[in-house]
């Protein structure tokens, strides 16, 4: 469970900007956070470097067909950045009812006549990604609408959402992770400290840091199960500049 502080400390040592043994100053870790941040939002809609997908939960209501979605919504959970599967499970009784629901796109969502037409059980989900710009939240649509007046829930397979690093917090990354992570963030950071990297050393890193999404999206082809393609995505990365002087 590797801390901001750790990566950041690990890239820079191998950069050669900080000391074997040392800790880099406040305003070199500040900027490295910033830069991890960046890689690590970006990394959250690739579906090769996703390393997770957890199940959501939350309570529905009867004849209500719409739910915002993201911390403090009316579903209390971390926005998803993708959803991969959905169920719609009702309490009858003793028994318990699971039906998936098709995961659709706007045009598919919006092509119905009669969107509060209502049914017993939805038969699909729509996800509006699009954030509110005030609120923050995101939105879940039904058709039709439920009516089920037992206790009903959703469960959806959300992609993990990646939280933002801090310098002193943990975060739990999957077994082999870290280094992968270390050199992708060394990568990004070369055009920062590119004039006062060897040249050598930004040839080493350059080589290593495109390597490493491959190495995580292997991981994750494995692991998740993923299609082969999945994992042969070329890397939306690109070796930096060389300095002038380096």
């Amino acid at each position: 469970m590797p801390t901001g502080q750790v990566i950041i400390t690990g890239a820079l040592t191998t950069l050669g900007i900080n000391q074997q043994g040392g800790t880099p100053n406040g305003s070199d870790s500040a900027d490295a956070l910033a830069e991890l941040n960046n890689q690590w939002d970006a990394w959250g809609i690739d579906e090769g470097l996703i390393y997770s997908v957890l199940p959501v939960t939350a309570p529905l209501t009867a004849n209500v067909a719409s739910y915002t979605i993201g911390p403090g919504a009316t579903i209390n959970k971390p926005r998803p950045s993708r959803i991969y599967k959905a169920f719609f499970i009702a309490t009858v009784g003793s028994a318990t009812l699971r039906k998936e629901l098709r995961v659709v796109d706007a045009l598919e969502y919006y092509a119905h006549g009669d969107l509060a037409a209502a049914a017993s059980t939805p038969d699909e989900l729509y996800a509006d990604y699009n954030v509110d710009p005030t609120t923050g939240f995101g939105k879940l649509y039904f058709f039709p609408v439920p009516t089920c007046q037992t206790t009903s829930t959703v469960e959806i397979e959300a992609a993990a959402p990646f939280t933002a690093w801090t310098l002193a917090g943990n975060t739990i990354l999957p077994a082999g992770y870290q280094d992968p992570i270390n050199y992708a963030l060394a990568f990004r950071l070369i055009p920062r400290f590119g004039a006062i990297v060897p040249e050598q050393v930004q040839k080493m890193v350059i080589a290593n840091g495109m390597k490493a999404e491959e190495r995580i999206r292997a991981m994750n082809a494995i692991n998740r199960k993923l299609p082969t393609t999945a994992a042969k995505v070329p890397t939306t990365e690109q070796p930096p500049p060389q300095q002038q002087g380096a």
